[in-house]
Order: structure tokens, then sequence, then C-alpha cells
């Protein structure tokens, strides 16, 4: 079977599985497997497209990856931090792929937008510090882009040694969705 019917078919299967998302995708995507059964390949990339969308819609902000990093370069382009203890002072740098987020339209191309705030949390969850929207992620593109990072970077601040957690608070401002993802990260002596 070749990789796009079988992707068509395991995605229809998904959407099969799932009441929540049983309609437009599920619709979409058996339109999509019936199209490329007929050979029709582009008709069929457009509807498994469209389901995609469908579900993407339906979907809450989540991420499907949230790290601490060395460097990152863009979309999967990243070297993961061999261990999260740090120094006051440090560079604390996170790398994050968001899905279920909005897709708006401005000056005739795409555009994502995100507002994140942070908190760090010590280890009884007491928040030691906060700031609203420190992060702001926009990007633009004439293609309409679900393959999208946040590099977010920060300095550590003077903090104790001891465990913690660095909490990001991420709204889109495209669809209202928020979402949140954790990072526990520890001061040295």
């Amino acid at each position: 079977m070749p990789m796009c019917r079988l992707t068509a078919a395991l995605f229809a299967a998904f959407l099969a599985g799932q009441p929540a998302f049983a309609g437009p995708a599920a619709d979409a995507a058996e339109r999509a497997e019936n199209l490329l059964s007929q050979g029709q390949i582009l008709p069929a990339y457009s509807a498994l497209n469209t389901a995609v969308h469908a579900f993407w819609q339906a979907s809450p902000l989540a991420f499907r990856k949230s790290m601490l990093v060395e460097r990152a370069g863009g979309f999967g382009d990243y070297d993961v931090r061999a261990g999260s203890e740090f120094r006051s002072g440090d560079t604390f740098i996170v790398y994050a792929e968001p899905v279920g987020f909005g897709i708006g339209r401005q000056d005739g191309q795409f555009e994502i937008g995100f507002n994140t705030g942070f908190e760090i949390e010590n280890s009884k969850g007491q928040v030691l510090a906060a700031s609203e929207d420190l992060f702001s992620v926009t990007h633009r593109s004439r293609s309409q882009n679900r393959d999208f990072n946040m590099i977010l970077s920060l300095v550590i601040p003077n903090l104790k040694p001891g465990s913690y957690t660095g909490v990001f608070t991420v709204r889109d401002r495209v669809s209202g969705k928020t979402g949140e993802f954790r990072v526990p990260f520890s001061i040295a002596n």
C-alpha cells in the first residue's frame, strides 16, 4: 500500500474511533481515501488537508514537544540540553512545538501568533516569580504552516539552590486557545 494511502487510511481509522472528531474531519479523510484510490493525487491531498484542518481546529492548544535545549535553529533543528541544572545568571533556552493553534490571515499572508507568560514554581508549588506575556512570537508565511516551533530564552534570576519548575502559559492570539507546558530545572549549589 503506498505511503499516502496508508496515511489516509490510518487517519480515517483514527478519526472513526474519535467521537469528538467525527463529522467534517472523518468525511474529508474518507473523501481523500476515495480520491487516492482513483489516482487523483492532488485532489486527495487537498481533501486530506481539509481533514487535518478540521481536526486541528477542534483540538485544544497542546505541545508535542517542550524541552531544554543548548541551541535551536528552527523546526526540528535543536540540540537537547544534557541536564537541567543551572546557576543563577545562566541562559535557559526552551524549544516547544505547539499543535492545534489558529492560523489567521494578515496582509495576504498566513499568520501564527502567541503571547507566553512564565512562572517559576518551587518544589512546593509556590510561585516565586511570574510575568504575563513575557514572550511574543509572530510568524507570517505565504503557506499555511502547521510545523511550527517556539524558541524561548531567558536569564535565570537569582534563586537559592534547589528544584524548580518553569511554567509556560501560551495564549494563541489567533484562536484564543490557551495551553501550558512545564519544564523542570534545578539550581546548583
